[in-house]
């Protein structure tokens, strides 16, 4: 017991450990390489995973143990499929909801990231935003820190502590919350294949699409008709915001369901049908209500553009 006790209290301790380093790496690159701009962030990323690797000594794994790819697997890879966009489902929901509650706070966020992403081209963003991140931070949080919280007994406990680390790492409060709930999901997808590949893959993917999304966003909206925003800014989106929510909340947790259950390795067989059907059913509740709410929502929509036509 005490041996157990004191395992656990030294891989929290290297995991705060790693975590302070990785924040101090973070605001001391930041400032000494913000002339760089762009490629501060290449600096910062690399600087944290850095810290995270030296960390990783005092662990009894070895490194290789630890950050090494592993071949994937079928079912791994098709659960971590269903994981990573049950995941991004979910983010865009509480991404919708912070915006009907926030709406400047997250535009303001929103610009900033655009303007920093697009700031060099995207050939350097998507290196610099995309790969590195992709391979560090997973080093960071994935890698380091979760295998130093191994001997947590409760996988939820360890999953918890990753996923809200890793939104506190991101620092803004509006990106906090859909961050963390990617890290979380990260985490169970380490805990359930022992392999680094798939958060790195998925971190990679998701993070590309928002890059590709802001360079659309520059080269596109810009160029839009200000007629556009003046229509724009007098109709209500509020139902349709709220539709896409309910779809999105119920198609997310039910590809979570599914990916969790393929990770496991559960046949559908195995699966307690009553508990089954009630997951299913809220799922396509909570998706058909929101098409009800997002089609009343555009009615409202169109009904407008044509009384002000």
């Amino acid at each position: 017991m005490d041996n157990r006790r004191n395992g656990r209290s030294f891989g929290i301790a290297v995991a705060a450990l790693t975590f302070a380093g990785a924040v101090i790496a973070l605001l001391g690159l930041s400032i000494a390489a913000r002339g760089l701009g762009l490629w501060a962030t290449m600096v910062t990323e690399l600087g944290m995973s850095a810290v995270a690797v030296l960390a990783a000594l005092l662990l009894p794994r070895k490194p290789r143990e630890i950050y090494l790819p592993r071949r994937p697997r079928a079912k791994h890879f098709f659960g971590s499929v269903f994981m990573f966009f049950g995941a991004w489902l979910i983010m865009m929901s509480v991404t919708v909801v912070q915006t009907l509650l926030f709406p400047q706070e997250s535009a303001s966020v929103s610009q900033g990231v655009n303007d920093m992403v697009t700031s060099r081209g995207l050939l350097p963003a998507i290196l610099v935003i995309c790969v590195a991140p992709a391979i560090c931070e997973e080093v960071v949080f994935r890698g380091t820190i979760l295998n130093a919280l191994q001997p947590i007994r409760h996988d939820w406990v360890r999953i918890t502590i990753v996923a809200a680390l890793f939104g506190l790492m991101h620092g803004d409060p509006v990106r906090m919350l859909p961050t963390a709930i990617l890290g979380g999901t990260f985490a169970y997808i380490v805990l359930r294949t022992g392999n680094i590949l798939y958060p790195m893959l998925w971190h990679f993917a998701n993070n590309l699409f928002s890059t590709l999304m802001a360079f659309w966003a520059l080269n596109v909206l810009s160029n839009a008709d200000a007629d556009m925003y003046e229509t724009v800014s007098i109709v209500d989106y509020t139902a349709i915001y709220i539709g896409t929510v309910l779809i999105a909340a119920g198609g997310g947790a039910l590809l979570l369901y599914g990916g969790q259950r393929r990770l496991r390795g559960i046949a559908l067989a195995d699966v307690n049908r009553k508990r089954r059907v009630r997951i299913q059913t809220a799922c396509l509740v909570a998706m058909i209500a929101g098409v009800a709410v997002m089609l009343a929502g555009c009615g409202v929509m169109v009904g407008k553009m044509l009384h002000d036509g």
